[in-house]
């Protein structure tokens, strides 16, 4: 209900607790810069799809400082990418960097985890341009030679089966799939994370593949 009355547009800000696993729960981030939380112990149990945590001072660090959590080391994992900044003057171009990766590429969570001491401290703001990742250059457009090799495995497949991923849904592509399954009469499963990107009410669509395969 949060969702539909601010119509997406609203910023969650929790501390630490249970509230974070709450909000992770039941509030839809189809969009960045949605979620404002705190890096502490409580961070352990949400799903992650913060863009900015609080942890403590810069020289405590590392030195178990009281409710101290190696957030982006156990984060690491499950994010795209994520950043420890421990300077207030590298903060806009780390934020310009999340923002980048988290919306090209195959979008993915990100996290930043800024020292208290930063979040205390003063700077003068001055938001970067553009980007400049130059070992960041994700793939957006498929390589012709391999889709007709994965075309001629197709047709020379006696059982073919479609399994259809995130992908689907990141990029969209539900009339592609269903207009490849329909013209090459190929059954379509689905993982866990792709449902949805194939209608289940289709005569070729034989469900999700189950949490294990």
């Amino acid at each position: 209900q949060i969702y539909e009355v601010t119509q997406g547009e609203a910023i969650i800000v929790t501390g630490v607790g249970q509230h974070q696993i709450w909000a992770a729960q039941h509030y839809w981030y189809n969009k960045p810069h949605r979620l404002i939380s705190s890096g502490g112990l409580g961070a352990m149990g949400f799903e992650l799809p913060a863009a900015m945590g609080a942890n403590v001072a810069g020289p405590s660090i590392g030195k178990d400082a009281f409710q101290e959590v190696d957030i982006t080391g156990i984060t690491l994992p499950i994010t795209k990418h994520n950043y420890l900044v421990l300077e207030v003057g590298s903060l806009a171009k780390v934020v310009k960097e999340t923002f980048h990766l988290a919306r090209t590429g195959r979008p993915g969570p990100l996290l930043i985890d800024i020292a208290k001491d930063v979040l205390m401290s003063q700077a003068e703001f001055s938001y970067p341009s553009k980007v400049d990742l130059p070992g960041y250059k994700p793939t957006l457009e498929g390589h012709p030679t391999q889709i007709k090799k994965a075309a001629k495995l197709m047709t020379e497949a006696q059982r073919p089966l479609i399994i259809a991923g995130r992908g689907v849904i990141i990029s969209e592509g539900y009339a592609e799939l269903k207009q490849l399954a329909e013209t090459a009469q190929i059954p379509v499963v689905t993982t866990l994370l792709g449902i949805g990107g194939f209608p289940e009410s289709h005569i070729l669509s034989y469900g999700w593949l189950g949490m294990h395969g």
